[in-house]
């Protein structure tokens, strides 16, 4: 588990379990989102439409998450996705390989996946 700190000014610092992140002018924008209400993609959709409010041209698709993620979506963000279970990882499996991609891609974003 990881604990997000904001020092302005600063750098990222990385402790053993501990992962500071830093940032000038704003705290990270957190979203968690819980699988136990996801029963399709159209629920990840609508669930994450009202958080991260993506532009009016949002797709419901991977390409359009990733795009909208990447370059229209205020930064920092960490989305978690929790009470994720073993029929929901393999159900979702490109949505969170999609996201796990962003995390590797985009340094202001950070993906988590717990599972239940």
């Amino acid at each position: 588990m990881s604990i997000v700190w904001y020092f302005p000014m600063m750098g990222w610092f990385l402790l053993p379990r501990i992962t500071i992140k830093v940032f000038k002018n704003n705290r990270p924008m957190k979203v968690i989102i819980d699988f136990h209400l996801i029963k399709s993609m159209e629920d990840f959709y609508n669930i994450l439409k009202k958080e991260i409010d993506p532009p009016s041209y949002f797709g419901n698709n991977l390409d359009a998450l990733y795009d909208s993620i990447s370059g229209d979506v205020a930064l920092p963000l960490t989305i978690t996705f929790t009470s994720v279970n073993g029929f929901q990882i393999r159900a979702f499996s490109r949505l969170i390989q999609c996201m796990k991609d962003l995390d590797e891609d985009l340094k202001q974003f950070t993906f988590y996946l717990e599972t239940s």
